[in-house]
């Protein structure tokens, strides 16, 4: 296995739907990759949802072994041209198919300015 300088640096700005819970786990288990953090926006639920759903799906990869602790950052809970638009019927209620939810563990959500912001 490659040591953090070998890998490739990745920051990962998602609406945790299912499309992006995938792509959380294939970045976290690829052994090429060294995820620094997520950030989190409104998409097909809203912003906080999105932050659980983050949650939820590190939550998953720490019960596989995968994961160590990854930064979250909550985004914007609107785009910047056109009000919110959820859209329930596709990735459900809850963003990842209204599947059974048990305790997750605590995720702290940063609320300050992301340390890789260009600002």
């Amino acid at each position: 296995m490659a040591d953090k300088t070998d890998k490739k640096l990745m920051i990962v700005d998602c609406d945790t739907g299912v499309d992006d819970a995938h792509a959380i786990l294939m970045a976290v288990s690829h052994p090429g990759t060294h995820l620094l953090a997520i950030t989190c926006v409104q998409g097909n639920v809203g912003v906080d949802q999105v932050c659980c759903n983050v949650g939820r799906t590190l939550d998953a990869c720490k019960q596989d072994g995968f994961v160590e602790p990854v930064p979250i950052y909550k985004g914007a809970s609107h785009s910047i041209l056109n009000h919110p638009v959820t859209n329930h019927n596709f990735h459900g209620k809850d963003g990842l198919g209204d599947s059974p939810c048990e305790n997750t563990i605590e995720y702290k959500v940063g609320r300050h300015r992301h340390p890789y912001s260009r600002r």
